[in-house]
């Protein structure tokens, strides 16, 4: 795999600690006293003659108490993705954010699993995420979800997802809401692209093994700023097989600091 995820190196370090089952809450203020909870929940889970351990990881962040639109939509956009991640579906009701909600949703991940099992063909699965919110821009926050999941098969699956809300609205935000010229910024954008996946400036994409439709680079609402880089993050299977593996675009801020709209 020609990148690998360096957030997924992270997670796995916690999975080499060897603990059973084990939850943990603390809340950490930060700029204009937003209040948000940092936790961790994890579990084991053992082959039958516990020959193989596999250690569920989940560390989290969200908003308590979440009394505005945008911590509502981020706390929101959290339960889903748990309830998916673990369960692979969700329920139409919320249930509450809390140290309870996170190690049920191991446990059922666990049941999901054993259920699966089988001692001569199986290996265990294993799910490791963090769920990270960084609030400290003026007018917008991300939340990051990245980790990594094995549920059977060839090879399990990392990804890296950031989404960016508006603090005033609570609304999701794209790309257009902080660059004032898409086209331009994917010309921008392709360049840097060619240069991480080591192909040259004319040089067909789809040919170098790339999915693009109609042969066409283009964008992904998947980024985020790193320091004083834009960063355009392609999970794997996006635009490339498996084999490709994750793509990290880093755009210098001089490159589109002249199209910048929004900080």
């Amino acid at each position: 795999m020609r990148n690998e995820f360096k957030f997924i190196l992270a997670i796995v370090s916690l999975a080499m600690m060897n603990s059973s089952c084990k939850v943990q809450e603390t809340i950490a203020e930060i700029p204009e006293v937003q209040r948000i909870v940092t936790g961790s929940a994890e579990k084991s889970i053992y082959t039958s003659d516990f020959s193989d351990t596999s250690i569920l990881t989940l560390n989290y962040n969200y908003y308590e108490p979440a009394d505005s639109s945008f911590k509502d939509s981020v706390n929101q956009m959290i339960y889903r993705f748990v309830q998916s991640f673990t369960e692979f579906e969700g329920e139409d009701e919320m249930l509450p954010l809390n140290e309870a909600f996170f190690s049920n949703q191991l446990d059922s991940f666990a049941m999901i699993s054993d259920a699966d099992y089988d001692d001569m063909s199986s290996s265990l699965w294993s799910l490791m995420a963090d769920i990270t919110i960084k609030d400290n821009y003026l007018s917008f926050l991300e939340l990051t979800f990245a980790g990594w999941s094995y549920t059977g098969g060839a090879h399990g699956n990392g990804f890296l997802n950031v989404h960016m809300y508006d603090k005033s609205t609570g609304e999701l935000l794209g790309l257009e809401d902080f660059f004032s010229s898409i086209p331009e910024l994917t010309a921008i954008a392709e360049g840097y692209f060619r240069k991480a996946v080591e192909i040259d400036a004319d040089q067909d994409l789809n040919d170098a093994g790339f999915w693009f439709d109609e042969n066409k680079y283009h964008l992904t609402n998947n980024f985020f700023f790193d320091g004083t880089d834009l960063i355009i993050f392609y999970n794997t299977y996006e635009v490339a097989p498996y084999s490709g593996g994750a793509i990290e675009v880093s755009i210098p801020r001089e490159r589109y600091l002249h199209l910048l709209k929004r900080m």
